[in-house]
């Protein structure tokens, strides 16, 4: 009785996956999405200041492979605002006081990967790099200088199908940067579209 149970129970598994299968092989597996993403960040860092603004607007774009299985790679590039920092009257003994204004921001170029966990919520990752720019503006004189550190992205994100091609969400993503040895956390809107799909 038993193992008539077993038996019945192996065919009907064996017809389960046989179905979705065949419907799977009846959809298009493979698609090219692209995503472009925006919100705010808070830039967890071991700097302390109260003029420290560390709340900053971010975005992101990604353009990324999907095969028919759950991992997909892609590139990922974007624009993320650090922080900023203003202090009046600081007092230099060479020139004399002035208002000095820092603001810092970073450009990811990232090899990014996403998998899908549960229907419509997926993890992201990346590895790569950021090109760091650095502003400070003291004396009514601006100077930049750029930078790179290595570094790498998680998050996860939760996506709503509009249609065949296009999808909406949110995600949570943390950014971190070796060089200055910090975090940012991002919450961010997301639009996604299927470009191509085969």
């Amino acid at each position: 009785m038993f193992k008539s149970r077993i038996k019945y129970g192996l065919i009907f598994l064996a017809f389960f996956i046989s179905e979705n299968n065949y419907a799977q092989n009846n959809e298009q597996l493979y698609k090219v999405n692209t995503t472009l993403s925006f919100g705010y960040s808070y830039f967890a860092t071991a700097i302390s200041s109260r003029r420290l603004n560390r709340f900053q607007p971010n975005a992101s774009f990604k353009i990324m492979w999907k095969p028919e299985h759950l991992l997909s790679i892609g590139l990922e590039g974007g624009y993320v605002k650090l922080y900023t920092l203003e202090k009046e009257g600081f007092t230099s003994t060479d020139f004399g006081i002035t208002d000095v204004n820092v603001d810092m921001s970073a450009v990811p170029l990232f090899m990014a990967f996403s998998m899908e966990i549960l229907e419509n919520i997926n993890i992201n990752g990346g590895i790569g790099g950021f090109l760091l720019l650095t502003n400070v503006e003291a004396f009514d004189n601006l100077v930049t200088s750029t930078g790179w550190s290595t570094g790498y992205n998680f998050g996860v994100d939760y996506k709503i199908e509009y249609s065949n091609h296009l999808n909406f969400g949110s995600e949570i993503k943390c950014y971190y940067i070796s060089k200055v040895e910090s975090v940012s956390i991002g919450l961010n809107l997301f639009i996604q579209y299927a470009l191509v799909k085969y």
